[in-house]
């Protein structure tokens, strides 16, 4: 019983040092909210996310990227539902300086072009059912590094 006794007192004696503990560690240090980081700007070795329309040219550092035509627009329209989610492969004409390539890029894929990593991240519209999007009306979002 005197064993149970003291276990308790000791017990009790830490919740109140812990509780004491926790009143002047608070008065001590002013809380202070964390400040969001700033996001950085695109460098050599964060990638830009950029938006083309066909035809469009975007530049990054020292190259152009433009897309010149959808060669393939698989992908399962949004009101239906597909096996297979298909896949889109766009013509892109690539300048660095005097020099322009024009590739193939296709959908979630990334390729090194001009001593740059292109990817690309999304196309819009979303295809719907019975319904091809004039090539006037698709944007194309690239991210490069």
């Amino acid at each position: 019983m005197h064993i149970a006794k003291n276990i308790v007192i000791v017990i009790v004696g830490l919740i109140l040092v812990s509780i004491a503990y926790g009143f002047v560690k608070k008065g001590a240090e002013p809380q202070t909210p964390l400040a969001e980081p700033a996001p950085l700007p695109a460098t050599e070795t964060t990638p830009a996310l950029i938006t083309a329309a066909i035809g469009q040219s975007v530049t990054v550092g020292a190259v152009s990227i433009m897309p010149t035509a959808v060669l393939e627009d698989s992908r399962c329209p949004a009101n239906v539902q597909c096996i297979w989610a298909g896949r889109v492969r766009v013509q892109v004409a690539v300048t660095n300086g005097t020099v322009q390539q024009l590739i193939e890029i296709t959908l979630g894929e990334s390729l090194v072009v001009a001593g740059k990593t292109i990817a690309l991240v999304a196309v819009r519209p979303e295809p719907l059912a019975g319904e091809k999007p004039a090539s006037a009306a698709y944007e194309f979002d690239f991210k490069v590094q």
